[in-house]
């Protein structure tokens, strides 16, 4: 059984603005986390990223 219902999200850079993973999540199971570390392929190094909710369909 399905405890909630998922949501995809995009990590976007925070230095260049440039859109580099997408992931899915459970919000309730998820919390509150708006920004996580991860490599920009733009910049060529690791930077700090936030989160962006989008509708993504099946």
């Amino acid at each position: 059984m399905a405890k909630g219902k998922s949501i995809f999200c995009a990590w976007y850079c925070k230095e260049c603005n440039k859109m580099n993973y997408t992931s899915k999540y459970i919000k309730s199971a998820e919390g509150n986390i708006t920004k996580k570390t991860k490599f920009c392929s733009k910049c060529k190094k690791r930077t700090e990223h936030g989160k962006k909710d989008i509708k993504k369909s099946n």
